[in-house]
């Protein structure tokens, strides 16, 4: 501090240290017909609860790439009900980069009518503040999307995104 002031520390101003356990996980779930939960979509709520709560120290959060929009309020149910408090499961499509505006881009789709192709984030339903943005991308391609949430009482900035490797090229993945 500035002219010898000096600058207290108290109990009210240190935030005690917090170990926060993050998932992550591509679950196929899109438009490739090899992948598990492509041919049984309903069992990826059930598997991922399972995965988030049964296994050793349950998950604070996850974080899913190739997730169908429409496994989201499914997956959130599943959660409340079997951990006893409320989740915040929130998708954001990838789109068909068409132009500056993803306002007016074309979602990528999941097959078999399961709504659109993207990615999401579970957290404790006390967050406050979600932010996507869509990434540079080459046109016609996949417009690639990052997703943030942040939970106030763990003092962090949860984010998600789903990248590909454009071959021998890599200015080719964005």
């Amino acid at each position: 501090p500035a002219g010898g002031a000096s600058t207290r520390v108290t109990a009210e101003t240190v935030t005690p240290a917090r170990t926060v356990k993050v998932m992550t996980w591509n679950v196929c779930s899109g438009n490739n017909t090899r992948c598990r939960f492509y041919h049984r979509p309903g069992a990826l709520a059930r598997t991922v609860r399972r995965m988030m709560l049964n296994y050793g120290t349950p998950t604070d959060a996850a974080i899913f790439q190739e997730f169908c929009g429409s496994f989201a309020r499914p997956l959130e149910d599943e959660l409340e009900a079997h951990s006893g408090r409320g989740w915040d499961v929130r998708f954001v499509p990838i789109k068909v980069k068409r132009g500056d505006d993803a306002r007016t881009a074309p979602d990528f789709r999941c097959d078999r009518g399961r709504g659109s192709y993207g990615i999401a984030l579970a957290v404790p339903d006390e967050n406050t503040w979600w932010d996507a943005r869509y990434l540079p991308s080459p046109e016609r391609e996949e417009w690639r999307v990052a997703l943030c949430a942040t939970v106030e009482s763990w003092r962090l900035k949860l984010c998600n995104t789903h990248l590909s490797y454009g071959g021998d090229d890599p200015r080719q993945s964005f």
